[in-house]
């Protein structure tokens, strides 16, 4: 991924999609983003749960434990309502 504004572009571009199809969205994004730093985000929790369930269990957030690579400081996300 080039940038963090492509990535917001990218997570914009959700908008008017299912909950589960915005939450599976914003993973890749992250993941992606993780990756050019050699971290491996796998998702765990209730997204995890969802995705095995084929979302007969639905949840609201998106938990990842990351392995690999090195993370400089705490990554702090916060979603912003206008987003998505």
């Amino acid at each position: 991924m080039r940038s963090i504004e492509h990535a917001k572009t990218r997570i914009s571009s959700l908008i008017g999609k299912s909950k589960f199809e915005k939450m599976v969205g914003v993973a890749a994004v992250l993941t992606e983003l993780l990756a050019e730093r050699k971290v491996k985000p796998i998702i765990v929790g209730g997204l995890a749960v969802e995705l095995y369930t084929k979302s007969d269990y639905t949840t609201v957030d998106i938990d990842l434990v990351i392995s690999g690579g090195r993370l400089p400081g705490i990554i702090l996300l916060k979603r912003q309502p206008s987003m998505i």
